[in-house]
């Protein structure tokens, strides 16, 4: 007996998950599994081609407009949204709609245990995520919704990230139930080394910057998150021999970078009541630099310390310079759209005392001058 769902999954260049993906899917025994490809070009596509009951293509348009093209051809009252980095447990989607009948909800998303690969970054995403506040938000990686919600409040197919916070935000305003599952938890993956964590960092920001275009003040709480969350992440870290400092020195500086970008978003339009707000909220940008300059500053430091101990599997040179130079690409960023050149006065020293300060002390420890 199948479990009356449409599975969606919007995949690009995902072959190295895809195969796990679908083959806990159909442990599940969906109606349909209906895959998304966005232009894959490592043999996603054809891995899903063997798989699922139909395999759409939405021309690299992004993961927004895949997930609508598959709930415009889905079959069921109810679809369930997965995403290629995650591993269903077996009932999972009969259980997920058995609790969102229950509930008397219109959508409802597994809980989501993270695991990395074993290399320092994954690990510490995957610690992040799995105590920070962000598993208890409704998303759209492994839920079950009814498919008319999401025709009459169809994802912005304009959103490359944030899709998920857009929903949420105008579900909220509808009135519409959703929630995360008290009971039901699922495998949500992350792959190895820096680049994916500094990719998730500014796509994640990129995302918040792009709720406050769309959304106006009402999405300024959501976009400063990252930051209080990096204060507490490095206060935490005492508790773990300061080793996860080097992470959260990233994690701010990747979110604010991203931040920026999705600011200057023009692909999403900005309402007429939100263009004001815009433009103070660049000055926010400023000043909120300005208050996380000693906080980089410290945690760059003992970053580039641990690094130098070569505690990230001897890659402690390439982590030093790849966490300056994202500081770097901040003050570039700023150069270029801060509202006014006054505020580099503050922004531009702040940035470059994280990243000379991360070099000079690996260098010391390296030579044997600290230990």
């Amino acid at each position: 007996m199948t479990v009356p769902v449409s599975v969606i999954v919007p995949t690009r260049n995902a072959a190295d998950w895809i195969t796990s993906c679908l083959t806990a899917i159909e442990h599940n025994h969906p109606d349909e599994i209906i895959v998304v490809d966005g232009a894959s070009t490592d043999g996603t596509r054809e891995i899903a081609i063997t798989r699922a009951d139909r395999v759409l293509d939405d021309e690299g348009a992004g993961v927004a407009a895949a997930r609508q093209l598959a709930v415009e051809a889905a079959g069921c009252e109810w679809v369930a949204l997965i995403d290629a980095d995650v591993v269903l447990s077996p009932g999972a989607l009969q259980a997920l709609l058995a609790e969102a009948h229950e509930r008397g909800l219109a959508g409802l998303q597994a809980g989501l245990y993270s695991i990395g690969r074993g290399d320092y970054w994954s690990e510490q995403l995957a610690r992040h995520h799995n105590r920070g506040q962000v598993r208890d938000w409704f998303g759209v990686s492994a839920t079950i919704i009814r498919r008319d919600v999401l025709l009459t409040h169809p994802f912005d197919r304009s959103l490359r990230s944030g899709e998920d916070i857009d929903l949420r935000l105008r579900l909220r305003a509808a009135g519409v139930p959703v929630a995360v599952s008290r009971r039901t938890r699922v495998v949500h993956r992350f792959d190895a080394g820096y680049a994916f964590c500094r990719d998730q960092w500014l796509a994640d920001g990129a995302g918040l910057g792009r709720m406050v275009r769309s959304h106006g003040i009402a999405a300024v709480p959501n976009a400063l998150i990252p930051f209080p969350a990096a204060v507490l992440g490095a206060l935490d870290s005492v508790t773990d021999r300061l080793r996860p400092l080097a992470y959260f020195a990233g994690f701010a500086a990747g979110n604010w970078l991203g931040l920026l970008r999705g600011l200057r978003d023009t692909r999403v339009a900005v309402p007429t009541r939100a263009r004001l707000m815009l433009s103070w909220g660049v000055w926010l940008a400023v000043a909120l630099l300005a208050l996380l300059g000693p906080l980089l500053v410290l945690a760059g430091a003992a970053g580039g310390m641990l690094v130098a101990r070569a505690a990230y599997d001897g890659a402690g040179w390439t982590v030093t310079v790849s966490l300056a130079g994202l500081v770097a690409l901040t003050v570039v960023e700023l150069a270029g759209h801060a509202a006014s050149e006054s505020g580099m006065r503050i922004a531009r020293p702040a940035a470059w005392l994280v990243a000379v300060a991360g070099l000079i002390v690996a260098t010391a420890r390296l030579a044997g001058v600290i230990v």
